[in-house]
């Protein structure tokens, strides 16, 4: 009877598996034989990197062109909130289905479409939703169905990322392939070009350095920490402004769009009220001269573009 310690004799073709520690023997231990492993791995990742970025379609800039003679009516379109009890549906709708049938008429989705409240953003809001966040979106797809071939840009709010820190799942990603318009991300720069001028637009939904005393103020700020632009707007605090300023001799329109959701129970709590919320400020931006008209709201703003004869 052997000695339970010997060890059975290695064939030559099992030896690169054979480590020796001392008095142990490892017959069969994995071990790295090539140090190509790790050359090999790191290509992979750097093509694995390369095509993965192929599926983005964030831009922080772009360009698009209009073909007119005529004056044309920019709309900043924000925090729709479908989905929520206190949202405006009536009104939502009537907006829409007046900037489709009107002529010359073009849109910058600039965040929050969805109410979008789940179990990992802010759970406590889902008592307030009439329909689920599926429901909700859908719903989006159709409205915007409405004014599809005027969308020129979207822009992604916090109520639409929540999608995508619940289960990665982009939904203003998802939208603009739909719709094959601009996909800003979180925000960036539309030069657009209206006939013969070209009118620089910076669009987020959301920004630093809000005041209470004065509504433009996060948007002067980010054009002066972001970049130069004609045209500049913020969503997400749900107060409708526009000011019309000179800087350095150049016009500057700047744009806090409203919201179509009444103030809720967490806006109470922090002392607002149901007052107006629902204008979206625009401005009528003409093709053979550099002049923009601006408007508080969308009605105002038709009726003023109606009246240009061109």
């Amino acid at each position: 009877m052997k000695n339970k310690i010997d060890l059975e004799p290695v064939s030559e073709k099992e030896l690169h598996n054979v480590l020796t520690k001392g008095n142990v023997r490892f017959l069969d231990v994995k071990l790295i034989q090539n140090t190509d492993t790790f050359e090999n791995l790191w290509h992979t990742l750097e093509k694995l990197q390369d095509e993965s970025r192929k599926l983005s379609t964030w831009q922080e800039e772009a360009n698009i062109e209009i073909d007119t003679d005529k004056p044309i009516l920019f709309v900043g379109l924000s925090d729709l909130h479908i989905g929520a009890i206190q949202t405006k549906y009536r009104e939502l709708r009537n907006t829409v289905e007046l900037l489709a049938d009107v002529p010359n008429i073009y849109v910058g989705s600039v965040g929050d479409t969805v109410d979008n409240y789940l179990p990992s953003f802010h759970n406590e809001g889902m008592f307030n939703a009439m329909i689920p966040p599926e429901v909700q979106k859908r719903l989006v797809e159709y409205l915007y169905e409405k004014i599809g071939d005027k969308l020129l840009f979207l822009v992604n709010g916090c109520h639409d990322e929540a999608s995508h820190n619940a289960d990665d799942f982009d939904w203003t990603k998802y939208l603009q392939e739909k719709f094959q318009c601009v996909n800003l991300g979180f925000g960036g720069f539309i030069n657009l070009k209206v006939g013969k001028i070209t009118y620089r637009i910076c669009a987020r939904h959301k920004y630093r350095f809000n005041s209470s005393l004065n509504l433009t103020h996060t948007v002067k700020r980010m054009r002066e920490q972001i970049g130069n632009f004609d045209i500049g707007i913020i969503g997400h605090n749900h107060q409708s402004a526009i000011e019309l300023t000179t800087i350095a001799g150049e016009e500057k329109v700047f744009i806090r769009p409203g919201s179509f959701k009444r103030a809720d129970r967490y806006a109470r709590s922090l002392g607002f009220t149901s007052a107006k919320t629902c204008d979206m400020p625009t401005v009528i931006l003409y093709p053979d001269e550099k002049r923009m008209i601006p408007q508080l709201n969308i009605e105002n703003a038709v009726t003023v573009l109606k009246g240009i004869k061109k």
